[in-house]
C-alpha cells in the first residue's frame, strides 16, 4: 500500500504527454532529457550500476505491518508488540504474514503482526511460532520507517521509504533516518567512478496537472552502501537483491542531484537526494 502512495506522489509531479516541445531555455537542454514516465517505465539512465530500475524491479520485496481491520485502532501507532506468532491464512508463494495477539498498540486483544513480500516463504521456520515480537512504526510527510525486533532486542527487519538525507551523512531526513532504534545500521550513497548524469524532465502545475513549462533535474542513481555492525559493508544497486552474511538487502529509487543541476533539488520535493531500503536479518527468522 505503501508503495502505491509514493508512486502516486511521484505522478503529482510528471507529464505523460511526450509530443509537447518546451520554451524553458535551462542549461541542460531538451534533446536527451527522459520524461518521468518514460524512465518509471522502462528504467535506464545512470551507467554501469547506477542506472534507476525498472517498473517490475521497484516491488521485488516489501516488509508491511499492520492491525486488524476490525480493531479501532487499526491505524498503527508508534509502536505495538505480538506474542504468540502463527503464520497467517493468506501465506502465499513469496510473500507471508506473521501475526499474533496484540498486547501493546493497535486494538489490544485484537491481531497485529507484519508481511513479508518477494521473499522466499522458507526463511521462516517454525520456530518463530509462539514468539513475541516489538514493531516500531515510524511516518514523516511523505517517508516511512518500520523496524521489527525480537523480544531480546535483535533485529528482525527494517525498511527506510522516502529517505531524503541533506548531507548524506545526518540531516534533515523527515525525523526519520538515521534512527535511534537501529543504530547499528548506517547507509549512505556510493557515488561509483561509473555513475552518469542524466537528465530528466517533468511539467506541473498548481493544479497538480501537467502544465506549463519543462522542468529539468540533472541526476545520477547512484547505489547505497550499507553496513550493519559486525558485517561486512555491501553495495546495492536500484532494483538489486543482495545476500550477505545472513542479511539480505534490497534497495529502489536511490537518486541525487549532480552539481550541474539548476536549483540542486529532485523534482519540487525541496531535496537533494532520497532513497528506499529494506533489510532483513535472515537467521532471526529462523
Amino acid at each position: 500500500m505503501k508503495c502505491l502512495i509514493i508512486l502516486v506522489l511521484a505522478l503529482i509531479f510528471i507529464s505523460c504527454d511526450s509530443n509537447n516541445t518546451t520554451g524553458n531555455d535551462s542549461d541542460l537542454g531538451d534533446e536527451n532529457c527522459i520524461i518521468t514516465t518514460d524512465l518509471w517505465e522502462n528504467g535506464g539512465g545512470g551507467g554501469e550500476g547506477c542506472e534507476l530500475q525498472y517498473h517490475d524491479d521497484s516491488f521485488k520485496r516489501d516488509i508491511t505491518v499492520g492491525c486488524s481491520k476490525e480493531s479501532p485502532s487499526y491505524e498503527v501507532g508508534e509502536n505495538f508488540v505480538v506474542e504468540n506468532l502463527e503464520f497467517s491464512k493468506y501465506q502465499e508463494k513469496d510473500s507471508v504474514g506473521v501475526k499474533g495477539k496484540c498486547i501493546h498498540g493497535c486494538e489490544e486483544d485484537g491481531w497485529c503482526g507484519f508481511g513479508l513480500i518477494g521473499y522466499d516463504t522458507s526463511l521462516l521456520k517454525d520456530s518463530i511460532v509462539g514468539k513475541e515480537m516489538t514493531i516500531y512504526y515510524r511516518e514523516s510527510y511523505y517517508g516511512e520507517l518500520v523496524v521489527v525486533k525480537a523480544k531480546d532486542g535483535a533485529l528482525v527487519a527494517v525498511k527506510g521509504v522516502n529517505i531524503f538525507n541533506g548531507n548524506n551523512e545526518q540531516g534533515n531526513t523527515g525525523e526519520l533516518w538515521p534512527s535511534s532504534l537501529v543504530p547499528e545500521i548506517k547507509i549512505k550513497q556510493e557515488i561509483l567512478s561509473t555513475c552518469e548524469p542524466f537528465c530528466m524532465k517533468y511539467r506541473s502545475g498548481e493544479s497538480h496537472e501537467p502544465e506549463g513549462d519543462w522542468q529539468y533535474d540533472s541526476l545520477i542513481a547512484p547505489p547505497l552502501k550499507i553496513t550493519v555492525e559486525g558485517k561486512d559493508p555491501v553495495i546495492v544497486s536500484n532494483g538489486e537483491v543482495v545476500k550477505s552474511q545472513g542479511y539480505e538487502y534490497f534497495v529502489r529509487n536511490s537518486i541525487r542531484t549532480t552539481e550541474d543541476d539548476k536549483d540542486g533539488y529532485y523534482f519540487k520535493l525541496g531535496v537533494p537526494l532520497r532513497f528506499d531500503f529494506f533489510i532483513v536479518n535472515t537467521e532471526a527468522l529462523k
